[in-house]
């Protein structure tokens, strides 16, 4: 998943930063907290509101997980989410989408 997010660009994973000159480089965040465990084909969004990237679902090797993580993109935190009891059985691979924005939002 990529995001477009106040002049840089987001991937699950990584940042491009502009640099000097418009240069740009590849970052891997240190981020802080227990983050999520691995996964591929997940879903993830921004969150304007909250300023933060929003994690959903995706697969492991154990098969399709069912959590939610948010990762605070002022502090770089993970929060866990995910609801503790009767959460439904995890979808297979999943899109997300963000809708625009209206005036006054």
């Amino acid at each position: 998943m990529k995001t477009a997010v106040r002049g840089f660009l987001l991937l699950f994973g990584l940042i491009l930063l502009p640099g000097a000159a418009g240069a740009q480089e590849w970052v891997q965040p240190r981020t802080r907290g227990a983050a999520p465990p691995h996964r591929s084909r997940a879903t993830a969004v921004y969150d304007p509101q909250g300023h933060r990237l929003v994690v959903f679902g995706g697969i492991s090797p154990m098969g399709n997980l069912n959590a939610v993580w948010a990762l605070d993109l002022c502090t770089l935190e993970w929060a866990d989410l995910t609801p503790p009891t009767d959460a439904p059985a995890a979808p297979g691979p999943q899109r997300g989408i963000r809708p625009r924005a209206t005036k006054g939002s």
